[in-house]
């Protein structure tokens, strides 16, 4: 018995933790193993992949779309069947997770820029209550903002909708804000970890969007 305690706080969470680290890594291009904490409030139980809590840290993904950077999942009550412990394939087998991470503020204007989205010479700016579009050389040399909402609209898809405008010092009718941004963006991101789908969007204090995504 004693022999059976030592093992599940020793041995069998490390094996989880590495195995699941290594399909990670493979399955989404990325350049280091993710940080992988395994744990459970009754040890024994991971003996038969009864796993209460897993957390998984990224640096960054950047496999597709927008980069994402501090990549946090947390992954609660967990089943693990012995076969794809073997095989390395532990993520087919999480039913529920949530991921938090960041979409800086340049990973966002190169996105646009790199797919040709109509940024021109402006750039979004991130600011901790909204997001705002800004151009110095909008309309005949004069500076234009137009202030940004963030939809989800598809699992790996987030919507720009253009909101108001203004020219100078002049706000802009709702059709003309519309022409000005060219009726808004659409920013991709990567297919997600575990799984795991959009759910909200917001701005944060860092210059960059806070993506949060759920599996259920």
């Amino acid at each position: 018995m004693v022999f059976v305690g030592v093992l599940s706080y020793t041995l069998v969470p490390g094996l989880i933790a590495s195995r699941l680290a290594t399909d990670l890594q493979e399955r989404y291009g990325l350049q280091k193993e993710p940080e992988v904490e395994v744990s459970s409030d009754f040890p024994p139980e991971l003996l038969v992949g009864r796993i209460d809590r897993i957390e998984v840290l990224m640096d960054e993904l950047t496999r597709q779309g927008i980069r994402l950077r501090g990549v946090r999942i947390t992954v609660k009550d967990a089943d693990v069947s012995v076969i794809s412990l073997v095989r390395g394939d532990i993520e087919r087998e999480i039913r529920t997770a949530s991921l938090v991470a960041e979409a800086p503020e340049k990973s966002i204007n190169d996105y646009l820029r790199e797919n040709d989205l109509g940024l021109e010479d402006g750039k979004i700016d991130v600011r901790p209550q909204d997001v705002v579009y800004r151009s110095a050389d909008a309309l005949l040399g004069t500076s234009a903002s137009i202030s940004l909402e963030l939809k989800v609209a598809g699992p790996y898809t987030i919507e720009v909708v253009p909101k108001k405008a203004r020219v100078g010092e002049m706000e802009l009718p709702s059709f003309l804000t519309e022409l000005l941004a060219s009726g808004g963006w659409t920013l991709k991101v990567s297919k997600l970890p575990l799984g795991a789908k959009l759910k909200s969007v917001k701005p944060s204090a860092k210059d960059a969007l806070v993506v949060e995504a759920k599996k259920k």
